[in-house]
């Protein structure tokens, strides 16, 4: 217990105590409903990643939202692309910060899919019996305002990896001039970079970064989570990164308190997964199998 206390304590000390009195955000009204299925990279497994048809086809499965990483073109566009560069998953190379929104339109986004290796971006080892059922059909990067036009019931949650000043920028700008605030989950790994966002934009609704996950963790175990100097609007607990710990019974106590939406990311789904987040009363399920999910959500009971 005294390593525990002492752990929240080195955490404030570490990170402050700035946003002790920040105000409470009310709940998003899209996560005020049963567990919602949020197609990763709009189901990537599923089809071509962040591909038009790929956004179509989860709604279509009954997808409640998509997760979205997000680029900025050289013509200052935002674009979804989980790469930096163009290397992975198209017929064409070149960093997307290099090229104009209508230079990538013309590159075929579809064209190495499935095969999702980030190690052999020179593809040297792609199998020689590895077929590629979408090559040349039309299947071009799109833009964010694209998604937020044809999609409008979706929720966006929109991950800017770094959240570097100009995609900050682009990216506040848009959603203020579109009034998408309130549709939007925003996820920023850099801890300095989301508090400015924070500052700036307080309306924003954002996931908490890892540190802040993990102290809230710690805080609850000691009945402390009241506390909790942050105002994230909802927590992300990654099972592709080894936190499936961090989900417990206790977590969900701490974030129904705190009024945070909590989300589960994990690219496979199984059956097992879908019962014990509907046990637990998680909020969405983000995941690069919405079809299967949403399957499985309306088979599990």
């Amino acid at each position: 217990m005294r390593v525990l206390l002492l752990a929240v304590l080195s955490l404030f000390s570490l990170y402050g105590l700035s946003h002790l009195f920040a105000p409470n955000i009310p709940t998003p009204a899209f996560w005020q409903q049963p567990l919602q299925i949020i197609a990763l990279e709009g189901g990537k497994l599923e089809r071509p990643d962040n591909s038009l048809r790929a956004l179509q086809a989860s709604q279509e499965a009954g997808s409640h939202g998509f997760w979205l990483p997000l680029q900025l073109s050289l013509d200052q566009e935002l674009v979804i692309n989980a790469d930096a560069s163009v290397d992975r998953t198209s017929n064409g190379t070149g960093d997307i910060k290099n090229m104009t929104l209508a230079q990538l339109r013309g590159l075929d986004i579809g064209y190495w899919w499935p095969y999702h290796d980030p190690q052999d971006l020179a593809k040297l080892y792609v199998p020689t019996n590895q077929e590629f059922p979408f090559r040349g059909q039309g299947k071009q990067m799109v833009s964010l305002a694209e998604v937020s036009e044809q999609f409008p019931q979706q929720t966006l949650l929109l991950n800017l990896g770094e959240g570097q000043p100009n995609l900050r920028r682009a990216l506040s700008n848009y959603l203020q001039q579109q009034q998408l605030w309130s549709n939007t989950l925003l996820y920023i790994e850099q801890q300095n970079n989301l508090n400015e966002l924070r500052r700036l934009f307080p309306q924003a609704q954002t996931y908490a970064t890892e540190a802040e996950l993990r102290l809230l963790f710690v805080m609850q175990i000691l009945r402390l989570e009241h506390l909790y100097p942050y105002r994230p609007s909802a927590l992300l607990i990654n099972l592709d990164q080894q936190q499936h710990s961090l989900l417990t019974t206790g977590m969900m106590r701490a974030a129904q308190r705190l009024n945070l939406g909590v989300y589960v990311l994990s690219t496979d789904v199984e059956a097992e997964l879908i019962e014990e987040l509907k046990l637990l009363g998680v909020q969405g399920l983000i995941t690069a199998e919405p079809s299967k999910a949403a399957e499985l959500v309306n088979r599990v009971q």
